[in-house]
């Protein structure tokens, strides 16, 4: 078996495996069977493909070590009541860089002005499920946009409290501003 790392993970959910002599393309299932990230080291078996220039696809890995998780705007959002003022300038950095990310390019003022306008009415918890439909409409209409709602529609089910359904909109609130910012 060799040895490598996972450089990355395309949105399609493919991803690329490099190792000292080459790069070698992982199929999304194995992606995601194996809950793979950036930076994890694998051992891998892999077969050389038919045509010529592409790369020699995996066929069966196992994971070695885990690379550390890094920190996202999105661990912040249902907590964002018992930051100190410390965790809120770093929530407050992670949000701009964010906003600033290609995933998050893609969505327009509009289509975020749109969910804000149903956040805002939100008042409990069932509030916020009712909105996970039509993220889902959101993201079938717009294939661009999948990354974002999907996170969106993530954090929307881990909403359990009426503190966190606070948080939620004050996340919400704080990504609006700063997508106004580098507008």
């Amino acid at each position: 078996m060799l040895k490598g790392v996972v450089k990355t993970i395309k949105d399609t959910g493919y991803a690329i495996v490099t190792s000292e002599n080459a790069d070698y393309f992982c199929r999304a299932y194995l992606v995601r069977s194996n809950n793979l990230s950036e930076g994890d080291q694998i051992e891998f078996e892999f077969q050389e493909n038919n045509k010529p220039g592409e790369k020699p696809s995996i066929t069966n890995l196992r994971i070695i070590s885990k690379a550390p998780r890094k920190e996202n705007v999105y661990d912040y959002a249902l907590i964002i009541d018992k930051l100190s003022a410390e965790q809120y300038d770093k929530f407050c950095n992670l949000m701009r860089r964010y906003v600033k990310s290609d995933d998050f390019r893609k969505i327009t003022t509009s289509k975020l002005r749109n969910i804000y306008n149903l956040v805002k009415k939100v008042t409990d918890k069932k509030g916020c499920k009712m909105i996970r439909p039509k993220i889902a409409y959101l993201k079938g209409r717009e294939p661009d946009t999948k990354k974002f709602m999907e996170d969106l529609d993530n954090l929307i089910s881990k909403i359990d409290s009426k503190e966190e359904v606070k948080s939620f909109k004050e996340f919400f609130e704080a990504l609006i501003c700063y997508a106004k910012e580098i507008e």
